[in-house]
């Protein structure tokens, strides 16, 4: 009885671990079921993710390969031959467009570009070479040309070699001939060589004579020192510390800078035409009637002061006066003619030069006369048209002064006078 139930007990223990085994292996078989399928998708994304590796990797290659790059080419290789790329030959693109592509497309236009121009530099040097084509055969006619021209000219040559020969022995004759008529003249020309000796003599006196009429006509021209004239200014005030003084004419009475006016004492209206105090040079012209000067030349024992009259004989108020000059002027007494150094003086100090006299004209400055000589034409009517001049300033009332008169009156001296 007891085995009986011992062997029921084990029976139903039996089937139950049989129903207990065969639902463990149904669970084990289904999660076995799922694993194979997940590990069936897992290997189907292996698959997948390797192919697109691959593929990846096939691509980078081929990038590469595009780039003119091995496949072992590492990518901070790659990047540090970009950027030199960049860094060489696009310095053009902007900042947003340092890439490949960007840097593709200005060399692309570049290349056009220069094509482009080689192309017009080969049409233009198509064009030199067929003008150098017709240069040449021009050339070639040209040459031609000029040997047909060398060729004429030797034959030429010869022919005047010829002709040089028969020349030769003509003058050959000729020249015996006219050393043969010279010695006949020579022995004419001593002969008349006395009789030039007495003609001679006779102009020596004819000179002499000239000379003392141009000598009066000198002393007649210049008119007496004692002359009184009328001031052109006064001196309004001086500051003898700055060697300065201002006077009473100015702009509108045509004054200029660098004007040389002479001092003189002031007697009334008028000034005796003497030894000047000294004399002064506009340096600023500051008003309508007041101008500031510089001294120019002064005596410690008689000062330049207030009052003192100026003149000039080449500056009058309010217009310009006319210079007409008589004969040749020697400034320095060199022997030199100094009159167009004497017309700068003259233009300096506000005057003009006249050719001629003319209602304007203030005076007539008489330097050194041209002698009248039988044999120089020219010189007589120079003479004769320097007299006429001074008739005429006499005739119309026009003051004549010599040359140093006129100087001394305006304050000019030699440079050498003024730096001592």
């Amino acid at each position: 009885m007891n085995q009986v139930r011992f062997l029921s007990v084990y029976s139903i223990l039996l089937t139950m671990l049989v129903i207990g085994l065969a639902f463990t292996i149904y669970s084990a078989y289904g999660r076995l079921q799922h694993c194979a399928a997940t590990v069936g998708n897992l290997q189907t994304q292996v698959h997948e993710a390797t192919t697109a590796q691959e593929k990846q990797l096939e691509e980078a290659n081929r990038l590469k390969q595009m780039l003119g790059f091995s496949e072992a080419t590492d990518l901070t290789t790659i990047e540090k031959a970009v950027a030199d790329d960049l860094r060489g030959y696009g310095t053009e693109l902007p900042d947003e467009n340092q890439d490949y592509r960007s840097l593709v497309r200005l060399t692309t236009s570049s290349i056009r570009r220069l094509n482009q121009h080689l192309s017009e530099a080969y049409e233009q040097n198509r064009d030199l070479r067929e003008k150098f084509t017709r240069m040449e055969a021009n050339s070639q006619k040209r040459l031609e040309i000029v040997q047909q021209s060398v060729d004429k000219l030797a034959n030429d040559l010869a022919e005047q070699r010829e002709n040089f020969q028969a020349d030769r022995e003509r003058l050959k004759q000729m020249a015996e001939q006219v050393a043969d008529r010279l010695e006949h003249e020579r022995r004419e020309k001593y002969q008349l060589a006395a009789s030039y000796s007495e003609d001679l003599r006779k102009a020596q006196q004819q000179l002499d004579r000239q000379q003392r009429i141009n000598k009066q006509l000198a002393e007649q021209a210049i008119p007496s020192s004692d002359q009184p004239i009328k001031p052109d200014g006064f001196i309004a005030w001086t500051d003898p510390r700055s060697e300065t003084v201002w006077i009473n004419v100015g702009s509108e009475d045509n004054l200029k800078a660098h004007t040389r006016f002479s001092v003189y004492e002031a007697r009334g209206e008028t000034i005796t035409v003497k030894q000047p105090k000294g004399s002064i040079q506009v340096i600023r012209v500051v008003g309508p009637h007041m101008a500031e000067a510089m001294v120019q030349d002064s005596k410690r024992t008689d000062p330049l002061l207030p009052g003192d009259a100026i003149f000039s004989p080449a500056w009058d108020v309010g217009q310009t006066l006319g210079i007409v000059i008589v004969g040749e002027i020697d400034i320095d007494d060199d022997g030199v003619d100094d009159n167009d150094r004497f017309a700068k003086i003259v233009e300096q100090n506000g005057g003009r030069i006249d050719s001629e006299l003319t209602a304007d004209t203030g005076y007539v400055v008489v330097g050194d006369l041209p002698q009248a000589e039988e044999t120089s034409s020219s010189r007589d009517q120079d003479w004769i048209s320097a007299k006429q001049t001074i008739e005429d300033a006499k005739m119309l009332g026009v003051e004549r002064i010599g040359v140093r008169e006129f100087l001394n009156h305006i304050g000019w001296k030699p440079p050498a006078i003024e730096r001592l």
